[in-house]
């Protein structure tokens, strides 16, 4: 169990760092990812406690959410408005 969690942490950081060098969102990867390898036959199930996905591995996934969002937001009042913001 110990072993298979730390090689999904390493796997995810390093498909966030190839992300960020590709100019792509990192969570939008890491769901991407994660959903390519639930379709892959012989990969063990992981099972993750409540907590851990809740208080761990979501809040990561809602701020880049909320960047892009933003960084969206920001692009549009420019091309209304014609002013860019700081």
């Amino acid at each position: 169990m110990l072993g298979s969690l730390l090689a999904v942490v390493v796997l995810s950081v390093l498909l966030a760092g190839m992300a960020r060098h590709f100019d792509v969102s990192a969570p939008l990867a890491l769901v991407v990812a994660g959903l390519a390898a639930s379709w892959i036959p012989g990969l063990s199930d992981i099972h993750l406690n409540s907590e851990l996905v809740l208080f761990v591995l979501l809040p990561p996934l809602l701020v880049g959410s909320g960047r892009i969002l933003r960084s969206l937001l920001r692009l549009k009042s420019e091309q209304v408005y014609g002013v860019e913001s700081a």
